[in-house]
């Protein structure tokens, strides 16, 4: 049976280079365009079915979305209020949406995703673009397409490394949990929660914790405008 299916691979290969070599260059190229763009699309949907089965290891669920949450700092107050001390092994202070100012979300959206409130997780233009302009024309000057939901699940749940494909595999696990955070939360939420998750570096996460590290002052009050422009 093995000896009959090579048999007719043969046959078939030898078929289609006799149609081939009668075409036309341009019908060549088409054609070779045709064979890879199949190869590609192919094999990136093996790898997201196979990220997506949990090969590569688990994906969070939405009911563990829901429950997701960030450690944030424990505060010791005195018995008139005043604050002793804060203990955390990340120094952070969760914020509602409703605490963050105005110029701060609209330039967080201006400079990270323009297209927050338009898209399901994934914003396919940028993905485009990223394809095109980062990949085949190796420049990438021009982001890395990920929106802020992506932006959130690589705070909430780092990214791995594999002996392969590490870049791929992370960007489609990515893909797979922000779409499910999109049906979990709404766009404000999310919003919030990348801001609570952002890290600031020396180990500082978050708006709030960075207002008050490095501010002395709250996210409602302090004027981010100095900051963001």
């Amino acid at each position: 049976m093995i000896d009959k299916l090579f048999s007719n691979v043969i046959a078939y290969s030898h078929r289609f280079l006799i149609f081939f070599n009668r075409q036309l260059r341009f019908r060549k190229i088409l054609i070779v365009s045709g064979l890879v763009g199949g190869l590609i699309f192919t094999s990136v949907l093996f790898l997201f079915l196979l990220v997506l089965g949990g090969t590569f290891g688990s994906i969070p669920t939405r009911e563990e979305l829901r429950l997701a949450e960030n450690p944030v700092a424990s505060e010791v107050y005195s018995a008139d209020s005043v604050l002793l001390g804060r203990y955390f092994i990340q120094e952070r202070s969760d914020i509602r949406y409703d605490q963050l100012p105005s110029h701060v979300v609209s330039a967080l959206l201006s400079a990270e995703d323009i297209r927050f409130y338009n898209h399901n997780g994934i914003d396919y233009r940028s993905l485009g673009r990223v394809l095109f302009k980062n990949i085949l024309l190796q420049n990438d000057a021009f982001g890395g397409g990920s929106t802020l939901t992506q932006q959130l699940v690589k705070n909430l749940y780092p990214r791995k490394r594999y002996r392969i494909f590490s870049v791929p595999i992370n960007k489609i696990r990515e893909m797979i949990v922000a779409s499910r955070l999109e049906k979990v939360y709404d766009k404000n939420t999310l919003l919030a929660l990348y801001l609570n998750t952002v890290p600031f570096g020396d180990n500082t996460y978050g708006i709030e914790a960075a207002a008050q590290r490095f501010f002395s002052s709250s996210t409602e009050t302090f004027r981010w405008i100095r900051v963001l422009y």
